[in-house]
């Protein structure tokens, strides 16, 4: 089974830029969702010969964010940050503070029952 995140991920949305590091190859993108240890990222194109390493570029590149790639299929891309203590407490900042929200458009009770249930006889 896939392993799940530790941390919340909130919907983006927002127009981002990647910077590949090997190449220095430049591609716009959309945010779809971001954490405070990565994020997920679409382009209409797909994502050709990905690198490991780049920077995400948000706010026209007033914020900038080094990551790894985890794994590309189709238009989405998932990396992974990797910040500095300092990065990291303003990504924080930024997602706690900002724009991002995340709504709950519907709750299932039999779904919250179940998972309550598992927690708790597991």
């Amino acid at each position: 089974l896939p392993k799940r995140r530790e941390e919340e991920r909130f919907i983006s949305g927002e127009k981002a830029a990647v910077i590949f590091l090997g190449t220095n190859q430049i591609r716009q993108c959309l945010v779809m969702d971001i954490g405070v240890s990565g994020a997920r990222l679409f382009r209409e194109d797909g994502w050709d010969k990905v690198q490991e390493n780049g920077v995400l570029l948000l706010d026209q590149g007033a914020v900038v964010l080094p990551f790894s790639s985890v794994r590309s299929q189709g238009n989405e891309l998932a990396i992974k940050f990797e910040l500095d203590d300092k990065e990291r407490r303003f990504l924080i900042k930024r997602i706690f503070t900002g724009d991002y929200g995340n709504e709950v458009e519907k709750v299932s009770l039999s779904r919250v029952l179940l998972n309550t249930l598992r927690k708790v006889f597991s």
